[in-house]
């Protein structure tokens, strides 16, 4: 009951706010105000009442870049803060502005959009804020900014050796960046039932990982979990911070703890942990971040799964896999895409191996690009430029399928979906899991 009324409480903010804190004394004097849950609970109901504060409305004229600073095809999308409030501005393209650059703005006017709405608050800003015409004062080199400019020089090495949209496949893959794609391309990456391959998860992180660990031991253990430690934090940034990858990393790191000192963590609780903490970071990220609610729901499925670290190397785990993440994420898509993927699961496992294939090549070619290895850059995006030619070539197979893909409109018929597909698994797929 802690659990899903934590979850629930940033749903409606006002209400549920007045509401926790009278489950939450009724809670305290059923449990003899000994109970770890009652001081979780106080944590988000704090976190909350923080985020139910009306933010300050002065706006003055110097801002601080906060962020990673996006670049995109007609613009660049920059974070701004002041001394109380962030906000989300646009820029011309190649504004030349990096992050913690010092900005004054002629006539700042703050823009608030209702259709973006869940946007601005899963991203913790204010809204947009317009100017006439800016000015730098001051530039100021921070580690974040060099890790942020040297993924910048990367893209656009990418960008110039591999032809689009071949490039911001392999950007999408191994970085998570989609600012080259176009609407066309990403509605028929939606439409296949592909969109997350495109978008750093869970799966980047522990492939990687993975591979880091067996050539870290030989460093000795103390050696190899600082180094696999550091490279945990590196990526995150590096992948702009997503909530998905957030919680790879965070249960990442718990997990290497765990090695570090011949622990055994229980894979559930280190994932309640994650999602409470990311709550504490965010409490709008359970309503608005479709990520997060994606993320969870899929790790919590594949951890649930009997056998689960054999899933790599067998073929019919990973159907199993496909098939419960599937069921499981089905809420969220069907009630917030309004869309049924029928047959995501073939999909995906046409595409997984040449994905996975070229996350590993990105990963070698970051690498070399790091040791300047050029002599081996030919090789490395011939065989990614023919992996990313595959993979379009599923897309454009798979969505000729007419029922790849059904959008239903009709909230009854959803309802009457979600409720038949969740027999479906009560009375089958249930059996597969261990609870």
């Amino acid at each position: 009951m802690f659990y899903v009324f934590a979850l629930l409480l940033p749903f409606l903010f006002n209400i549920s706010f007045i509401l926790g804190i009278i489950w939450f004394f009724i809670f305290l004097l059923r449990n003899k105000f000994y109970n770890l849950h009652s001081i979780l609970i106080l944590f988000l109901l704090i976190r909350c009442f923080m985020f139910l504060n009306t933010p300050n409305s002065f706006l003055g004229n110097q801002f601080y870049v906060c962020r990673e600073v996006f670049n995109y095809r007609n613009y660049d999308l920059i974070f701004l803060c002041n001394e109380n409030n962030t906000f989300v501005s646009y820029f011309p393209v190649d504004s030349n502005i990096n992050y913690f650059d010092d900005l004054y703005l002629s006539k700042p006017v703050f823009v608030s959009d209702i259709n973006r709405n869940s946007y601005y608050k899963s991203m913790n800003v204010l809204g947009v804020l317009k100017f006439e015409s800016f000015k730098v004062l001051k530039s100021t080199s921070t580690f974040l900014g060099t890790i942020y400019k040297f993924k910048a020089n990367f893209k656009a090495f990418v960008i110039k050796n591999l032809n689009e949209p071949l490039s911001n496949l392999f950007l999408g893959i191994l970085i998570g960046d989609r600012s080259g794609y176009s609407k066309i391309l990403s509605e028929e990456l939606r439409f296949v039932g592909l969109t997350h391959l495109v978008a750093v998860s869970g799966m980047n992180v522990l492939l990687i990982l993975n591979i880091l660990k067996k050539i870290t031991w030989v460093l000795g253990r103390r050696n190899a979990f600082i180094i696999n430690s550091v490279f945990v934090i590196f990526f995150a940034y590096f992948t702009s911070l997503t909530t998905s990858v957030l919680r790879a990393c965070l249960m990442s790191l718990l997990n290497l703890w765990g090695e570090y000192h011949f622990i055994k963590l229980d894979p559930h609780k280190v994932l309640y942990f994650s999602a409470y903490a990311l709550l504490l970071l965010n409490p709008y990220f359970i309503v608005y971040d479709l990520s997060y609610s994606l993320s969870f729901l899929a790790t919590f499925a594949l951890i649930s799964i009997k056998n689960t670290e054999n899933l790599v190397n067998n073929l019919k785990l990973e159907i199993q896999a496909n098939l419960v993440s599937f069921w499981f994420t089905l809420p969220v898509i069907l009630f917030a895409f309004k869309s049924l993927p029928v047959l995501t699961v073939f999909s995906n496992l046409l595409v997984m191996i040449p994905a996975t294939l070229i996350l590993y090549l990105g990963v070698t070619l970051l690498l070399f690009y790091i040791l300047n290895f050029d002599f081996l850059y030919s090789f490395l995006f011939f065989s990614i430029d023919l992996f990313a030619t595959y993979f379009f070539w599923i897309v454009d197979f798979t969505k000729r399928f007419p029922i790849m893909t059904l959008f239903i409109d009709n909230l009854l018929l959803r309802v009457i979906l979600f409720i038949l597909l969740f027999l479906v698994f009560l009375f089958y797929l249930r059996k597969k899991f261990i609870f």
